[in-house]
């Protein structure tokens, strides 16, 4: 291929990019966001219903029970909806990671 080959074919990339962005084809190039020292952790409420808890470790609704029973996780109740702590299911996610959270 020659210089002015690849000239054409990058030209038409671009030109291709810039439709499928217009048809919302494809989202548009965000720019990288900065490093910085916040965790995906820091934005968590401050507890979550046990349904919640379940999609958040990936497991069952059983086994936030069985891990409600041995002390892992801490709940509250607000009303008569069971809400586990967040900080607990951080303490979760730290241990079975082998990561402090």
């Amino acid at each position: 291929m020659t210089m002015q080959d690849n000239d054409k074919l990058n030209l038409i990339l671009k030109k291709l990019e810039a439709i499928e962005e217009h048809l919302g084809l494809k989202a548009k190039s965000k720019p990288e966001p900065e490093p910085s020292s916040k965790s995906t952790y820091d934005d968590m409420e401050v507890g979550y219903t046990v349904k919640d808890t379940a999609k958040i470790l990936g497991c069952s609704i059983n086994k936030v029970r069985k891990l409600q029973n041995i002390g892992a996780l801490t709940s509250y109740m607000i009303g008569r909806q069971k809400m586990i702590a967040s900080d607990s299911i951080k303490n979760v996610i730290g241990t079975l990671s082998g990561k402090k959270v």
